[in-house]
């Protein structure tokens, strides 16, 4: 017996397959691959979206530049139990983000964005006395955010696909040429509406 007919009496007939992978010849097989065709660059334009908002803030480090002042702060507050020497506090973190950035010619955007959100938090609790008021500032700003965020997603607008757009090359033309883009786009900005509520 020759090896051909050893090979299809031991697995059976071998049926030829089509160019690009569509199963038998003559049949209605699936394409070969790891999933749905849209879901590649579903999970791409997800992708894009995460490191792009992480870009608005700054990477890692911004975060922490915007974040730090905040748990000083409290940290103060609750030692002390005095508004002013918790707001100096954080105001004194903030100026020493942006001597840092300074002496490693780092941009001090998110930096200075900080000071600017500090300052205005302590200004306004050290004038009313309470504590609570450092967070009005941010508390309104992320309520606006949220918002805007909401809105364009309900229109179809997803404001992650309005930042990463200009940035990618393909401006605006995903919201009609690329379906996957548009729906990844959304959920990515529905994620943020959850995150800032």
């Amino acid at each position: 017996m020759s090896n051909e007919a050893t090979r299809v009496t031991a697995h059976g007939p071998q049926d030829e397959e089509r160019p690009g992978g569509y199963g038998p010849a003559g049949g209605y097989g699936q394409p070969d691959g790891p999933g749905p065709a849209g879901a590649e660059p579903e999970r791409d334009a997800s992708k894009e979206a995460a490191e792009t908002v992480l870009k608005a803030f700054g990477g890692i480090r911004g975060m922490i530049d915007m974040t730090l002042p905040g748990l000083v702060y409290i940290v103060a507050f609750n030692i002390t139990h005095k508004v002013p020497v918790a707001a100096w506090s954080a105001l004194a973190l903030c100026a020493v983000f942006v001597v840092v950035r300074l002496a490693r010619r780092e941009t001090i955007q998110h930096a200075f964005s900080g000071v600017f959100g500090v300052a205005i938090g302590a200004w306004i609790s050290m004038k009313t006395g309470k504590a609570e008021d450092f967070y009005l500032p941010g508390l309104l700003w992320n309520v606006g955010y949220c918002l805007a965020l909401a809105v364009s997603a309900l229109v179809r607008w997803p404001m992650i696909g309005l930042m990463l757009g200009p940035i990618t090359g393909e401006m605006f033309t995903w919201r009609k040429q690329n379906p996957g883009r548009l729906a990844a786009y959304t959920k990515a900005t529905w994620a943020w509406v959850l995150i800032m509520a």
